[in-house]
């Protein structure tokens, strides 16, 4: 597909639902050669908050799979959401998130992401993963707010 490509990282996060929602009024609003990319990313191992300590094996198909589940899930809620018109590809990684989705966006027209998602300290304002996308990013990243607690 020729045209715009926004792309998304998604982790089933509150605020990347919220991502996701705001890059498909983004799409609409670009028009019908805009194309929104989610992109889940396994991490190869799951860090501890307090510790440090890597605390999952490197391979965990069970959370590939769980991934796969959400990006289908995903795709299939933005038709009966209706944004049928808006035409969405699923890409499933694994390895670093930050490295992976800001290779998944080298060629983007943005990257669009949560203010945070799953990670350990859920008082941040703005997560690790979405800070090194915005250090690092070769397109324009944009941080959805963290949906209110009564939202």
């Amino acid at each position: 597909m020729s045209g715009r490509r926004i792309i998304v990282g998604v982790d089933g996060s509150k605020a990347s639902s919220a991502a996701l929602q705001w890059a498909l009024d983004e799409a609409r609003d670009r028009g019908s050669d805009t194309q929104v990319h989610l992109v889940h990313v396994t991490p190869l191992e799951y860090v501890s908050a307090l510790t440090g300590e890597a605390i999952a094996p490197r391979d965990d198909p069970a959370a590939e799979e769980r991934g796969r589940r959400l990006l289908g899930d995903l795709a299939r809620g933005v038709a009966a959401d209706g944004f049928g018109d808006v035409p969405v590809t699923t890409q499933q990684l694994t390895g670093q998130i930050a490295q992976s989705l800001l290779g998944a966006s080298q060629d983007a027209d943005m990257l669009v992401l949560g203010s945070r998602g799953h990670g350990g300290f859920t008082g941040l304002v703005l997560g690790s993963v979405t800070l090194a996308c915005v250090g690092y990013a070769r397109c324009p990243v944009i941080v959805v707010p963290f949906p209110s607690r009564s939202e």
